[in-house]
């Protein structure tokens, strides 16, 4: 969340540096999901990995924190079970970030609890999905009152960039996408720990199944053989 000691950059990139996507994704997420180098998931029209790639590093991050908070820092974190091993991976990530000098106060939380207060927390673990298969989808989440309320984000640049993808011709529109996303990962506004196959986030319990397409989502083989 940006209304508290998150709206600092330099901390935002510390925890970015702080916590081993790879390895959470490998382990506790049984490597069935990838870790990207974007604000958009790596499925997505018009993914490309993207620089700086935030890769683990415990010194960098201990350094920005030092830089941005010399006398200490303490977040609020809530948990749940909205997604499998979520409690397991906050006490990660929370384990990472006192390693570099971060306090961490995490409280649990009932899903209809966490659903309702996970915005009063400085940091907590959810989920962001492209539905229709577009970016904007997901460009859309940090813009507007949806940005004011899902992340207390405000930001004009990223406004102005948010709109020109929406308003860009099909030849200038991969650009355009690209200069939001970019802006989107160099500032941090999201840590983005991984891509979730999201059938995956269906119970343990749940067997032989058979997962329905997504809007849209059985048109793209035809698509993709036309283009």
């Amino acid at each position: 969340q940006h209304n508290g000691p998150l709206k600092d950059l330099k901390l935002r990139q510390a925890l970015a540096y702080a916590i081993d996507r790879q390895g959470i994704a490998k382990s506790l997420m049984r490597g069935a999901n990838p870790v990207g180098f974007s604000s958009l998931p790596t499925d997505s029209p018009f993914y490309a990995p993207l620089e700086p790639k935030f890769e683990f590093d415990v010194e960098k991050a201990t350094a920005l924190v030092k830089e941005a908070y010399p006398d200490g820092v303490t977040l609020r974190m809530s948990t749940s079970t909205l997604v499998p091993n979520q409690i397991e991976i906050d006490q990660v990530i929370a384990a990472s970030l006192q390693a570099i000098g971060i306090t961490v106060n995490i409280e649990r939380l009932e899903v209809g609890a966490f659903r309702s207060s996970y915005n009063t927390y400085d940091i907590n673990l959810n989920t962001l999905a492209i539905f229709n298969n577009d970016p904007d989808f997901v460009l859309g989440d940090y813009t507007g009152g949806t940005g004011e309320a899902i992340f207390h984000f405000k930001d004009e640049k990223y406004d102005a960039l948010y709109a020109a993808q929406r308003a860009a011709t099909p030849e200038t529109r991969a650009a355009a996408v690209t200069a939001a996303a970019q802006y989107l990962w160099e500032n941090q506004v999201t840590l983005y720990l991984s891509d979730e196959v999201w059938y995956f986030i269906v119970g343990k319990r749940v067997q032989d199944y058979a997962r329905a397409p997504l809007v849209g989502e059985n048109l793209l083989p035809q698509a993709s053989l036309s283009a």
